[in-house]
């Protein structure tokens, strides 16, 4: 029987799914769903990732204003004290 196949990659695999008894068209099928499963995720987690760092970086930055702000605050209120 031919395999339908080409490449030394794709008979390879071909040859070790007929040997493990799985049904060649099926099996293809399967495999090529996990891997736009596992592509889809990827991406996802990418995007996902970048949103965290930009999370993180908002945190500093509020945290570093707050802080500037308290400082400012605190100077404006020894200028007042002195002035008057």
């Amino acid at each position: 029987k031919r395999l339908r196949v080409r490449g030394i990659k794709a008979v390879g695999m071909a040859l070790n799914l007929k040997a493990a008894g799985w049904n060649i068209a099926a099996a293809a099928k399967t495999l090529k769903t996990r891997s736009r499963k596992a592509a889809k995720r990827q991406r996802e987690a990418r995007r996902g990732a970048s949103f965290a760092m930009l999370g993180t970086m908002t945190r500093r930055i509020v945290h570093l204003a707050e802080k500037n702000r308290a400082a400012l605050a605190d100077a404006l209120v020894v200028h007042l004290n002195a002035v008057h």
